[in-house]
């Protein structure tokens, strides 16, 4: 019952009253002692009703009071509630923060151990753009004034006898790293021209009191460039029966030159001019754009198209020969050099159906006993499968890096036909950066470095194969024995704290310790495939003078030109006159089965 409905009962009660007092005293006016004994039992039972609403009425304002109380502690706990959550969030939020960088730190200390403290790659990265390019001597040191080594040097000349001057062998405590290379060559330059003019004085004119007594020689040299348009006026004729014939005749007698020899079919450009085309690009790394520039000083206005058309139509007549420089490549029983590099290839994306440049790669063989460089593009592929499929069933022995690819070699089939040799200079380059940044790393420089040493020696004595294998089995076995003593110490020693540059450089030589130490027992193998990397050079530079190609054809066909470019300058032969000369012994059939093995660079004689 609330106050409302109390009051309510309490003020009917008292009009209830009222009404019995009025009625009594209309009652004792006619004197009935019956009801009115009745009406006072009503009286009484009314009292006591409201003697226990007024207990009720009591009763109802303590439990107010007691409601109050528990309404005021209610929201004591409801405050006390607010303040616990939002602490419990703040403490959540809190938590999922540290959770949110323990993750993050988790990714950095992964990152930390497989590629190694950012520390370490920025020395790495500072020595490789601003250190020393040779990786044959010891690290410069820090303490090391360059000021004063250019105060050192005294600025005398080398002496006469330089020629006979012998490096002297380097000793246990001294390693050959740090003897340095002496110049033996200081004899002029001499000049040569492709046509010597000789031009006499007339002795006829000499006063007559001159006496000679010499005939002093001056030189002068004249460059000459100029492009040549050749006309020829060809009479078409018809004869009695109606046929049509073109007949040329040369005028001049002596004039021997006859129209479409020269040329290529579709083409009006002559050989020596595609020549000339092929080797300012592939060779001297000259863009078309440049091309096309020079042409027009000379008075010859082309457009880049069409110079592209004809380097195409040309290249194109030299991709017949591939297969005869393949098979001369690949000669069983050969020993190859091989490494790989990329290009930028202009190509469509498959999903958006547009043309970007991406990422391609080449790959370079030089087999130096038969004379030939072998560039190889297989739509820009990298895997196992485009190296497998080249190679074929070939039979020998091959120098390359540690690339996954070539893993193949290690075992199963191809390894009962091809003898796996890994480059040492690629170990020695992850000691070399090692040693940027941990000077423990130095030790394993100047072991491989005394290796080299070796290596040069054997050179410079002209030694024999099996004169070379003796002398490395002798002076090379102990020092072999002695770096991988102390490869295995390192990498069995978990206590010791080293750079992660050097555990890799640890692990990277115990990978293929067996691979890089076989050239010990071969004495016409070399110590590294830097034959193998020289051949990257031509395609590094010209990335650095054109984009790249237009298509996965285009680089097909500039693989196809630096074969050649590079298979002449390692015959030594003018890579010019070999091109000029052999593009029009070449057929123009597209299928062609004539044998062009008589062409090869190594066969075909050219000055």
């Amino acid at each position: 019952m609330t106050e409302m409905d109390y009051q309510v009962v309490l003020a009917l009660l008292q009009q209830s009253q009222e009404d019995v007092l009025g009625l009594r005293k209309q009652l004792a006016a006619h004197d009935s002692s019956a009801l009115q004994g009745s009406m006072d039992r009503m009286q009484a039972s009314m009292d006591d009703m409201l003697k226990t609403l007024h207990a009720t009425q009591t009763s109802l304002k303590q439990t107010q009071v007691a409601l109050n109380e528990a309404t005021d502690q209610n929201r004591k706990l409801s405050s006390e509630m607010v303040k616990y959550m939002e602490s419990y969030m703040d403490e959540r939020r809190r938590r999922e923060a540290l959770e949110s960088e323990n993750l993050q730190m988790k990714k950095l200390l992964k990152l930390y151990q497989s590629n190694g403290s950012a520390s370490e790659q920025v020395k790495i990265i500072k020595g490789k753009h601003f250190g020393r390019s040779s990786e044959k001597g010891k690290a410069p040191s820090a303490d090391v004034d360059r000021g004063q080594e250019e105060h050192d040097f005294d600025g005398t000349n080398p002496p006469d006898n330089m020629d006979s001057v012998v490096e002297p062998a380097a000793t246990k405590n001294e390693p050959a790293s740090k003897l340095g290379k002496q110049r033996i060559n200081h004899s002029k330059n001499t000049y040569g021209a492709d046509e010597v003019v000789e031009h006499f004085s007339d002795v006829t004119v000499l006063q007559a009191d001159y006496r000679i007594i010499e005939t002093r020689l001056v030189r002068e040299f004249e460059h000459i460039e100029k492009v040549v348009e050749h006309r020829y006026h060809i009479l078409r004729c018809v004869d009695a029966a109606g046929k049509i014939v073109d007949v040329y005749v040369p005028r001049d007698k002596q004039d021997l030159r006859m129209p479409g020899v020269e040329t290529i079919k579709s083409c009006p450009a002559s050989a020596g001019l595609l020549a000339k085309l092929i080797t300012d690009k592939y060779q001297f790394h000259l863009p078309v754009e440049r091309q096309v520039a020079r042409l027009k000083m000379m008075g010859m206005d082309i457009s880049k198209c069409t110079l592209n058309f004809w380097l195409q139509k040309a290249v194109g007549k030299l991709t017949k020969l591939m297969p005869f420089l393949k098979a001369s490549l690949l000669a069983q029983g050969s020993h190859l050099f091989c490494d790989e590099t990329s290009e930028m290839v202009c190509v469509e994306d498959s999903l958006t159906k547009e043309f970007h440049y991406r990422k391609k790669y080449v790959w370079g063989l030089v087999n130096p006993i038969q004379k030939c460089v072998y560039y190889l593009y297989e739509a820009g592929s990298r895997s196992r499968k485009a190296i497998s499929d080249f190679l074929g069933d070939f039979t020998g022995s091959m120098m390359t890096d540690g690339y996954n690819v070539y893993r193949m070699f290690a075992d199963g089939e191809p390894a009962e036909r091809v003898q796996w040799q890994v480059c040492f200079a690629h170990v020695r380059r992850k000691f070399s950066e090692s040693a940027l940044v941990d000077e423990r790393s130095q030790c394993f420089v100047d072991l491989i470095g005394n290796l080299y040493w070796i290596e040069s020696m054997i050179k410079l004595k002209r030694l024999s194969a099996e004169e070379a294998r003796k002398e490395r089995k002798e002076k090379a076995t102990s020092i072999l024995i002695e770096l991988k003593t102390r490869l295995q110490q390192i990498a069995d020693d978990s206590l010791t704290v080293y750079s992660d540059s050097l555990r890799k450089a640890v692990t990277y030589a115990l990978t293929f310790w067996k691979q890089v130490t076989l050239y010990v027992d071969h004495g016409d193998w070399d110590i590294d495939n830097n034959t193998g990397e020289r051949s990257m050079r031509p395609l590094a530079v010209g990335r650095s003078n054109f984009v790249g190609f237009g298509s996965h054809q285009g680089a097909g066909l500039g693989a196809c030109a630096y074969t050649f470019v590079e298979t002449c300058k390692l015959n030594t032969i003018s890579a010019y006159e070999y091109i000029k000369k052999v593009i029009t012994l070449i057929g123009d059939e597209k299928e062609d089965t004539n044998d062009y093995s008589a062409l090869l660079p190594s066969v075909l004689a050219v000055k």
